[in-house]
Protein backbone atom coordinates (compact mmCIF):
# COMPACT_ATOMS: atom_id res chain seq x y z
CA UNK A 1 0.00 0.00 0.00
CA UNK A 2 2.61 2.35 1.10
CA UNK A 3 4.79 1.82 -2.28
CA UNK A 4 1.39 2.18 -4.21
CA UNK A 5 1.46 5.60 -2.81
CA UNK A 6 4.50 6.51 -3.64
CA UNK A 7 4.35 5.34 -6.92
CA UNK A 8 0.90 7.46 -7.42
CA UNK A 9 2.61 10.61 -6.00
CA UNK A 10 5.32 10.51 -8.15
CA UNK A 11 3.15 9.57 -11.13
CA UNK A 12 1.11 13.06 -9.85
CA UNK A 13 4.33 14.80 -10.23
CA UNK A 14 5.88 14.20 -13.10
CA UNK A 15 2.76 14.45 -15.31
CA UNK A 16 3.06 18.10 -14.01
CA UNK A 17 6.50 18.52 -14.94
CA UNK A 18 6.71 16.76 -18.08
CA UNK A 19 5.21 19.86 -19.07
CA UNK A 20 6.95 22.06 -17.29
CA UNK A 21 6.43 25.30 -20.27
CA UNK A 22 3.34 25.25 -19.44
CA UNK A 23 3.07 25.06 -15.42
CA UNK A 24 0.45 27.35 -14.36
CA UNK A 25 0.85 29.55 -10.82
CA UNK A 26 -1.85 27.40 -9.45
CA UNK A 27 0.22 24.01 -10.73
CA UNK A 28 3.19 25.74 -9.09
CA UNK A 29 1.40 26.83 -5.38
CA UNK A 30 0.10 22.46 -5.90
CA UNK A 31 3.79 21.23 -6.45
CA UNK A 32 5.17 23.86 -3.94
CA UNK A 33 2.62 22.73 -0.81
CA UNK A 34 0.87 19.44 -1.30
CA UNK A 35 2.87 17.55 -3.31
CA UNK A 36 6.37 18.90 -1.07
CA UNK A 37 4.07 17.74 2.18
CA UNK A 38 3.19 14.58 1.10
CA UNK A 39 7.12 13.83 -0.44
CA UNK A 40 8.59 15.36 3.00
CA UNK A 41 6.23 12.91 5.34
CA UNK A 42 7.55 9.77 2.74
CA UNK A 43 11.15 11.47 3.44
CA UNK A 44 11.70 11.72 0.00
CA UNK A 45 13.92 14.60 0.16
CA UNK A 46 16.05 14.45 -2.99
CA UNK A 47 13.03 14.07 -5.04
CA UNK A 48 11.56 17.37 -3.35
CA UNK A 49 14.95 19.06 -4.96
CA UNK A 50 14.43 18.08 -7.80
CA UNK A 51 10.72 19.09 -7.84
CA UNK A 52 11.70 22.59 -6.74
CA UNK A 53 14.59 23.30 -9.00
CA UNK A 54 12.06 22.47 -12.05
CA UNK A 55 9.66 24.81 -10.49
CA UNK A 56 12.36 27.53 -9.95
CA UNK A 57 12.87 27.28 -13.43
CA UNK A 58 9.11 27.98 -14.66
CA UNK A 59 9.28 30.74 -11.86
CA UNK A 60 11.47 32.40 -13.03
CA UNK A 61 10.58 32.04 -16.52
CA UNK A 62 7.14 33.93 -15.32
CA UNK A 63 8.72 36.36 -13.29
CA UNK A 64 6.56 34.40 -10.20
CA UNK A 65 8.02 35.80 -7.11
CA UNK A 66 6.05 33.22 -4.62
CA UNK A 67 6.96 30.56 -6.55
CA UNK A 68 10.45 31.61 -6.65
CA UNK A 69 10.74 32.43 -2.95
CA UNK A 70 9.15 29.35 -1.70
CA UNK A 71 11.21 26.93 -4.44
CA UNK A 72 14.44 28.62 -2.52
CA UNK A 73 12.94 27.41 1.13
CA UNK A 74 11.78 24.31 0.31
CA UNK A 75 15.02 23.19 -0.98
CA UNK A 76 17.12 24.91 1.85
CA UNK A 77 14.42 22.72 4.33
CA UNK A 78 15.15 19.83 2.35
CA UNK A 79 18.56 20.24 2.43
CA UNK A 80 18.84 20.41 6.32
CA UNK A 81 17.52 17.64 7.03
CA UNK A 82 19.97 16.17 4.40
CA UNK A 83 22.87 17.94 7.11
CA UNK A 84 23.75 20.15 3.98
CA UNK A 85 23.76 22.98 6.02
CA UNK A 86 26.45 25.73 4.45
CA UNK A 87 24.16 24.80 0.89
CA UNK A 88 20.57 24.97 2.65
CA UNK A 89 22.04 28.68 4.05
CA UNK A 90 22.61 29.88 0.53
CA UNK A 91 19.24 29.07 -0.81
CA UNK A 92 17.95 30.66 2.16
CA UNK A 93 19.64 34.13 1.47
CA UNK A 94 18.40 33.83 -1.97
CA UNK A 95 14.84 33.59 -0.34
CA UNK A 96 15.62 36.58 2.42
CA UNK A 97 16.55 39.03 -0.82
CA UNK A 98 13.91 38.19 -2.84
CA UNK A 99 11.71 38.86 -0.02
CA UNK A 100 13.06 42.00 0.87
CA UNK A 101 10.44 44.00 -0.81
CA UNK A 102 7.54 41.81 -0.20
CA UNK A 103 4.77 41.66 3.01
CA UNK A 104 3.81 38.20 3.00
CA UNK A 105 3.64 37.07 6.35
CA UNK A 106 3.32 33.67 5.99
CA UNK A 107 6.89 33.28 3.50
CA UNK A 108 8.54 35.67 6.08
CA UNK A 109 7.95 33.09 9.25
CA UNK A 110 8.66 30.02 6.54
CA UNK A 111 11.89 32.12 5.77
CA UNK A 112 12.65 32.32 9.58
CA UNK A 113 11.79 28.33 10.92
CA UNK A 114 13.92 27.30 8.37
CA UNK A 115 16.78 29.31 9.36
CA UNK A 116 15.94 27.95 12.85
CA UNK A 117 15.85 24.53 12.28
CA UNK A 118 19.41 25.29 10.17
CA UNK A 119 20.97 26.73 13.53
CA UNK A 120 19.49 24.08 15.49
CA UNK A 121 21.17 21.37 13.15
CA UNK A 122 24.39 22.87 13.57
CA UNK A 123 24.09 23.21 17.81
CA UNK A 124 23.41 26.88 17.32
CA UNK A 125 20.92 26.36 19.76
CA UNK A 126 20.61 30.72 20.86
CA UNK A 127 20.70 31.55 17.64
CA UNK A 128 18.12 29.19 16.96
CA UNK A 129 15.68 30.50 19.12
CA UNK A 130 16.63 34.03 18.09
CA UNK A 131 15.27 32.44 14.72
CA UNK A 132 12.18 30.85 16.04
CA UNK A 133 11.08 34.17 17.66
CA UNK A 134 10.78 36.03 14.93
CA UNK A 135 9.22 33.64 13.10
CA UNK A 136 6.85 33.28 15.63
CA UNK A 137 6.00 36.94 14.91
CA UNK A 138 5.57 36.94 11.81
CA UNK A 139 3.35 33.26 12.50
CA UNK A 140 0.56 35.00 14.54
CA UNK A 141 -0.08 37.89 11.85
CA UNK A 142 -1.10 34.96 9.08
CA UNK A 143 -4.51 35.18 8.56
CA UNK A 144 -5.29 31.84 7.87
CA UNK A 145 -6.16 30.03 10.93
CA UNK A 146 -5.37 26.81 9.88
CA UNK A 147 -1.81 27.95 8.19
CA UNK A 148 -0.92 29.81 11.43
CA UNK A 149 -1.84 27.53 13.99
CA UNK A 150 0.24 24.76 11.82
CA UNK A 151 3.65 26.83 11.59
CA UNK A 152 3.36 28.15 15.13
CA UNK A 153 2.89 24.65 16.07
CA UNK A 154 6.59 23.62 14.12
CA UNK A 155 7.67 26.64 16.05
CA UNK A 156 7.00 25.34 19.67
CA UNK A 157 8.20 22.44 18.72
CA UNK A 158 11.67 23.39 17.61
CA UNK A 159 12.04 25.44 20.03
CA UNK A 160 11.29 23.09 22.89
CA UNK A 161 13.98 21.19 21.39
CA UNK A 162 16.87 24.14 21.99
CA UNK A 163 15.22 25.08 24.94
CA UNK A 164 15.81 21.33 26.09
CA UNK A 165 19.66 21.29 24.94
CA UNK A 166 20.83 24.48 26.75
CA UNK A 167 18.84 23.18 29.69
CA UNK A 168 16.64 26.25 29.94
CA UNK A 169 13.45 23.61 31.12
CA UNK A 170 10.69 26.18 32.54
CA UNK A 171 10.90 27.28 28.48
CA UNK A 172 11.10 23.42 27.62
CA UNK A 173 7.57 23.06 29.94
CA UNK A 174 5.72 26.10 28.31
CA UNK A 175 6.69 24.72 25.15
CA UNK A 176 5.11 21.25 25.66
CA UNK A 177 2.02 22.25 27.19
CA UNK A 178 1.70 24.54 23.80
CA UNK A 179 2.32 21.45 21.70
CA UNK A 180 0.02 19.69 23.67
CA UNK A 181 -2.60 20.53 21.74
CA UNK A 182 -1.52 19.01 18.50
CA UNK A 183 1.30 16.70 19.64
CA UNK A 184 3.74 14.55 17.00
CA UNK A 185 5.46 11.15 18.32
CA UNK A 186 8.98 13.27 19.30
CA UNK A 187 7.53 15.13 21.77
CA UNK A 188 6.00 11.91 23.60
CA UNK A 189 9.33 10.35 23.03
CA UNK A 190 11.02 13.55 24.52
CA UNK A 191 9.79 13.46 27.64
CA UNK A 192 9.95 9.58 27.70
CA UNK A 193 13.73 10.16 27.32
CA UNK A 194 13.49 12.43 30.54
CA UNK A 195 12.15 9.09 32.46
CA UNK A 196 14.68 7.23 31.32
CA UNK A 197 17.64 9.37 32.25
CA UNK A 198 15.57 9.40 36.14
CA UNK A 199 15.19 4.85 35.29
CA UNK A 200 11.32 5.40 35.68
CA UNK A 201 11.22 2.89 32.79
CA UNK A 202 7.09 2.27 33.43
CA UNK A 203 6.37 5.83 32.78
CA UNK A 204 9.27 6.42 29.80
CA UNK A 205 6.80 3.30 28.29
CA UNK A 206 3.95 4.94 28.84
CA UNK A 207 4.77 7.95 26.82
CA UNK A 208 6.33 5.95 24.12
CA UNK A 209 3.25 4.02 23.55
CA UNK A 210 1.49 7.34 23.39
CA UNK A 211 3.89 8.35 20.92
CA UNK A 212 3.23 4.90 19.02
CA UNK A 213 -0.67 5.17 19.07
CA UNK A 214 -0.32 8.55 17.36
CA UNK A 215 0.96 6.64 13.98
CA UNK A 216 -2.57 5.67 13.86
CA UNK A 217 -4.55 8.80 14.44
CA UNK A 218 -2.45 11.30 12.45
CA UNK A 219 -0.14 11.67 8.88
CA UNK A 220 2.99 11.39 10.57
CA UNK A 221 6.40 11.79 8.51
CA UNK A 222 8.49 8.66 8.12
CA UNK A 223 11.63 10.45 10.42
CA UNK A 224 8.39 10.33 13.24
CA UNK A 225 7.89 6.92 12.53
CA UNK A 226 11.24 5.65 12.96
CA UNK A 227 11.88 7.62 16.06
CA UNK A 228 9.25 5.79 17.69
CA UNK A 229 10.63 2.43 16.64
CA UNK A 230 13.73 3.35 18.07
CA UNK A 231 12.44 4.95 20.97
CA UNK A 232 11.30 1.29 21.49
CA UNK A 233 14.27 -0.43 21.01
CA UNK A 234 15.76 1.93 23.57
CA UNK A 235 12.91 0.58 26.04
CA UNK A 236 14.10 -2.81 25.74
CA UNK A 237 17.43 -2.40 25.88
CA UNK A 238 16.71 -0.85 29.68
CA UNK A 239 14.63 -4.01 30.10
CA UNK A 240 17.03 -6.16 29.07
CA UNK A 241 15.09 -7.93 26.04
CA UNK A 242 17.79 -7.26 23.35
CA UNK A 243 16.40 -9.82 20.75
CA UNK A 244 12.95 -7.66 20.66
CA UNK A 245 15.68 -4.45 20.76
CA UNK A 246 17.63 -5.51 17.70
CA UNK A 247 14.36 -6.33 15.55
CA UNK A 248 12.88 -2.12 16.79
CA UNK A 249 16.03 -1.12 16.01
CA UNK A 250 16.44 -2.47 12.32
CA UNK A 251 12.86 -1.44 11.44
CA UNK A 252 13.93 1.94 12.40
CA UNK A 253 17.17 2.07 10.22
Amino acid sequence: MIYFRKVLCLGIIFSFLEYKPQLSKHKIDSLQTDVFTKLLRSGELKQIISQEKICLEVARKQDYKKGKIRGNINIAYALTLLKKNKMSLDFLEIAKKELEKEDDDNLLAYLYFAYGINYNSLNMHSQAIRSFDIAFAYAQKIEDKKLREKRLYGIYDWKRNSFQVLGMMDSVYSNEKKCMQSPMPMLFITIANRHFQKKNIDSAEFYINKANELLFKKEIPIEGKANVLRAFGKLYIRKKQYAKALNYLFNSL
